[in-house]
């Protein structure tokens, strides 16, 4: 009975370690949204808890044989450490722009013309702000506003403004989906204006200051778990 117990409480921690790295993305939204960690802490603390399980499993893996069941613990934790963490880094791999403070030095050079270009739908406003170029076909810009939004609802300051040159149906649609019909959305008068301001590359996402000035700028999915917690940091 006992061999039983320690092969099935072996297999259930080895069985949580891989499905919290395969549902990575959504545990971390939870660490972040429920429980209020930072996307980099979060991070952090999701690969340790998968290693802690494997090293559990481990640890009931060995108390099935008897030469294994000598072993000191700390022995079984450094055994049990390395292949723990590399469950969650094969499944859910760490990019190295994952982290940092990226910045293509891209500037909004055209930003007193956003107004306007907007049909006046945007006003500044003499805050910090995040301005985001996105378009609805683009799969990066939908990540991009998953996080945004998880950083609005987590109750970031600085307030979001995300312009299109889509249609307003399929615009709606895709904040729908997203859960973001509640953030502020702007439309330009045309894919030319869209790409003066945003330039070629999607999502294109501007940090503001007060002065109008841009303080960083991001592409693609170089809105990272540094950058996310920055946001979350900016006061007004």
């Amino acid at each position: 009975m006992k061999l039983l117990f320690f092969i099935l409480t072996a297999l259930l921690f080895f069985a949580g370690s891989v499905l919290i790295s395969i549902q990575f993305e959504a545990v971390l939204y939870f660490f972040v949204l429920k429980i209020g960690f930072g996307w980099v802490y979060s991070s952090i603390y999701i690969r340790i808890i998968v290693a802690f399980l494997f090293i559990i499993g481990i640890n009931s893996i060995f108390k099935i044989f008897q030469k294994t069941k000598k072993i000191k613990k700390w022995v079984t934790i450094l055994i049990g450490v390395v292949p723990g963490f590399f469950v969650s880094f094969i499944i859910s791999p760490i990019y190295d722009i994952d982290y940092g403070l990226l910045d293509d030095k891209l500037k909004l050079e055209h930003f007193t013309d956003l107004s306007e270009d907007t049909n006046f739908s945007y006003s500044q406003n003499d805050k910090h702000e995040l301005i985001a170029f996105l378009d609805v076909g683009c799969g990066h810009c939908e990540m991009a506003l998953k996080k945004m939004n998880a950083n609005f609802t987590t109750g970031q300051n600085a307030p979001i403004h995300l312009f299109f040159h889509n249609h307003s149906s399929d615009v709606n649609h895709f904040l729908d989906i997203n859960n973001s019909s509640q953030l502020n959305h702007h439309y330009m008068l045309s894919e030319g204006l869209f790409l003066k301001h945003a330039g070629f590359e999607f999502p294109s996402i501007y940090l503001i200051n007060p002065s109008g000035e841009t303080v960083f700028h991001w592409v693609g999915d170089e809105m990272n778990y540094s950058a996310l917690d920055y946001l979350l940091s900016l006061e007004q």
